[in-house]
């Protein structure tokens, strides 16, 4: 973001968003909250914060039910130029949502720089619980959030698609700011076991931390 530079491998690559999809899903149902004149009920900011933070499946669940799903995900993503991110025809689950590299290293663009789709105090409150995800979760692009000196806006998703290719689709997209860096990126990857994709993104995300490095130096 120093520089506009920008920099994909395959980065039009289409595969199943994992939980990466619940940043989509929070941002929705912000959007819909604003353009409705209405906050988000209490208990839904709540369902926000553990679908974020911990990644939990269940408040995922509810606030995709309540925001209507595929459709009106896949709307929220033309809005925001996302034009590879849109529901999956063989399922109604968030997880099976389709998306790209591109398009999540724009979403998290889009979080950082704005978009006059989106509300600056939603746009800060998501990002806000996109940097304290769980410290199990800071893999990937999080990979050098345990450096003090360095701020990580980041999501994780993980799962194992049994009924297409029995492969671990394994995505880290995020924000990461600190020790003259400001950048956002996305890896999105399909390896046999959850272990292999976790190493290669956090592999990827330490590179790429490193690389800009000694760009800066």
């Amino acid at each position: 973001l120093r520089t506009g530079g920008e920099f994909s491998w395959q980065g039009d690559w289409v595969t199943q968003s994992a939980s990466i999809a619940k940043v989509m899903i929070v941002l929705l149902a912000l959007v819909q909250a604003r353009r409705a004149g209405t906050e988000l009920p209490f208990e839904d900011y709540g369902r926000a914060s553990r679908a974020i933070i911990d990644s939990e499946n269940d408040p995922a669940d509810e606030l995709w039910e309540k925001v209507g799903g595929k459709q009106a995900y896949t709307t929220l993503a033309r809005e925001l130029g996302l034009a590879d991110t849109h529901g999956d025809d063989r399922s109604e689950f968030w997880s099976w949502t389709n998306t790209t590299a591109d398009d999540q290293r724009k979403l998290a663009e889009v979080l950082v720089t704005g978009s006059d789709a989106i509300h600056v105090e939603d746009q800060l409150y998501l990002l806000d619980l996109m940097s304290k995800t769980n410290p199990n979760h800071t893999w990937g692009v999080g990979h050098p959030k345990k450096r003090d000196e360095v701020h990580v806006s980041m999501k994780n998703g993980w799962v194992q698609f049994q009924s297409i290719d029995n492969l671990w689709g394994v995505n880290s997209m995020g924000h990461v700011r600190g020790q003259g860096r400001d950048y956002v990126a996305a890896i999105m990857t399909r390896m046999p076991t959850f272990d292999e994709g976790r190493a290669l993104v956090d592999g990827i995300g330490a590179d790429v931390f490193t690389i800009l490095e000694a760009e800066l130096a």
